[in-house]
C-alpha cells in the first residue's frame, strides 16, 4: 500500500500514476482497516498538490482519504441495506457510544459554527477551502477511525501519526543542517494555495513543504481527532460492545 501512494505521488505523468491509484483503490477494498491506519502518513504532504489532470490538483491526503470514503461506503452499502430498522437503530446507537455523545454534539456544532462562518467570509472560495481541509477532512477521517478501527488498528494508526510527524521533522532537520535554503512552497508551485515565497530575512525551517511554520498545523488538525479517539477509546469500547451485541 505504501508503494501504491508513493508511486501514484511521485509519478509525474497522471496517466501513469493512475494504476497506481487504482491499485491501492484495490488494495484498500481487500484490507480496508491497514489502509485507514496507513493514511496518516499522507498527511505531512497536504500542501504538496498531486497533479490528476491539466491544472486540477489536490492534496494526495484529501484523494486518499476520499478513496477510503468510497470504499468503507461501498462496502458497508449493501449491509445498511438489508439491515432492519431495528438493527439500524442498535447499530448506530453503538456508534455513538462509541464515539461519546458530549463528542459527537462538539463535532456537529463545530461542523455548523464552520460552515456558517463560510458564508459571512469575505472571500468564500478561500474559507471553503479551508473549511473542507481544516474542518470537514479531519472530521470525515475521525468518524472513520471511530467506526471502522478497533484495538491494534488503532495503536498502528496512531504508529503512521507519528512516522508522519518524524517525517516533518526529518525534513525540517534537513532543511536547518544542510540546505539553509528557502524554497517556493510547493503548494504555491502546483497552484494549491496562493502562498507567495518568504522574502523575509534568514529561511524557514519547514519551507520544503509549508509555505508557513503555521502551515505545519495542518498536520496536528488532523493528529487531535485521532488523539481524541484514542483518549476515550478504553472507556467506550466495553460499553460500544454491549449496545451492539
Amino acid at each position: 500500500m505504501i508503494a501504491a501512494l508513493a508511486a501514484w505521488y511521485l509519478i509525474p505523468s497522471p496517466t501513469l500514476a493512475l494504476p497506481w491509484a487504482v491499485v491501492f483503490a484495490g488494495l484498500a477494498w481487500r484490507w480496508p482497516r491497514r489502509a485507514l491506519a496507513l493514511a496518516p502518513l499522507t498527511f505531512p504532504f497536504w500542501f504538496a498538490p498531486l497533479h490528476v489532470t491539466g491544472r486540477l490538483v489536490f492534496p494526495l491526503s484529501e484523494l486518499t482519504l476520499a478513496l477510503l470514503t468510497l470504499v468503507a461506503a461501498a462496502q458497508a452499502g449493501p449491509r445498511l441495506a438489508r439491515a432492519s430498522s431495528r438493527r439500524l437503530n442498535r447499530m448506530g446507537r453503538a456508534y455513538l457510544a462509541r464515539l461519546g455523545g458530549p463528542v459527537a454534539l462538539g463535532a456537529g456544532l463545530l461542523l455548523a459554527g464552520m460552515t456558517a462562518g463560510v458564508l459571512i467570509a469575505r472571500e468564500p472560495h478561500v474559507a471553503l477551502r479551508a473549511w473542507r481541509w481544516e474542518i470537514a477532512e479531519p472530521l470525515v477521517y475521525a468518524a472513520l477511525v471511530v467506526w471502522r478501527l478497533r484495538g491494534r488498528w488503532l495503536w498502528q494508526t496512531l504508529w503512521a501519526f507519528v512516522a508522519s510527524g518524524v517525517m516533518v521533522a526529518a525534513l525540517a532537520l534537513a532543511q536547518a543542517t544542510l540546505a539553509h535554503i528557502t524554497f517556493a512552497p510547493l503548494g504555491a508551485g502546483g497552484g494549491l494555495v496562493p502562498y507567495p515565497a518568504w522574502n523575509g530575512p534568514g529561511w524557514r525551517a519547514t519551507a520544503i513543504i509549508y509555505g508557513s511554520p503555521n502551515s505545519a498545523g495542518a498536520w496536528l488538525a488532523r493528529a487531535l481527532p485521532l488523539a481524541l479517539a484514542v483518549a476515550l477509546w478504553p472507556r467506550a469500547a466495553g460499553r460500544a460492545a454491549r449496545l451492539g451485541n
